[in-house]
């Protein structure tokens, strides 16, 4: 199974003012959701593969701006 992450940033990850990321989401739960949810897959014997962005839309100039600046990668 495939899940893109944050998909195109329009919820998450968090940016501040100036298009830095400050968090993984608002409650800096993801990290503790994901390894909640890989242990359920690996229990049913199923193969996650994360993706963090899909990069087919680039809608948002915040996601935009983790490609072009590498100061904000």
């Amino acid at each position: 199974m495939r899940i893109w992450l944050f998909v195109e940033g329009q919820s998450i990850p968090e940016f501040d003012q100036n298009g830095y990321v400050v968090a993984s989401d608002s409650k800096d739960t993801l990290l503790e959701d994901l390894k909640t949810y890989l242990q359920f897959a690996a229990s049913r014997n199923v193969f996650v593969n994360l993706t963090l962005w899909n990069g087919a839309l680039m809608r948002n100039s915040n996601y935009e701006n983790l490609i072009h600046d590498t100061d904000k990668l």
